[in-house]
């Protein structure tokens, strides 16, 4: 799973190069936030830098945060974490 939203733009934005029609499909589980968490912590050390640690593991949450959605509109979520203010309400009543 990607590590962060911005990690996980960059590869939609991979998708649908040349005007081709794309679909982008994340596989991942619950091992994965583990094993990313790690990783961020791992590199923190190396860095000897806990802020980055903490930075990057609030960003790996949002990402799964985003990922186990299932309740609301993904791309409401989508335009919110780009910063979007004035995004449709009416997008948040079902899935999509």
């Amino acid at each position: 799973a990607p590590l962060c939203p911005t990690e996980f733009f960059q590869q939609l934005g991979r998708c649908g190069r040349n005007d081709q029609a794309a679909v982008n499909i994340v596989f991942f589980s619950g091992r994965d936030r583990q094993d990313n968490v790690r990783a961020i912590e791992r590199r923190a050390a190396e860095l000897s830098d806990s802020a980055y640690s903490v930075h990057r593991i609030q960003k790996c949450q949002v990402m799964f945060d985003y990922l186990l959605n299932d309740t609301g509109c993904r791309r409401r979520h989508l335009l919110i974490l780009l910063g979007q203010s004035d995004v449709d309400n009416d997008m948040s009543t079902s899935p999509c």
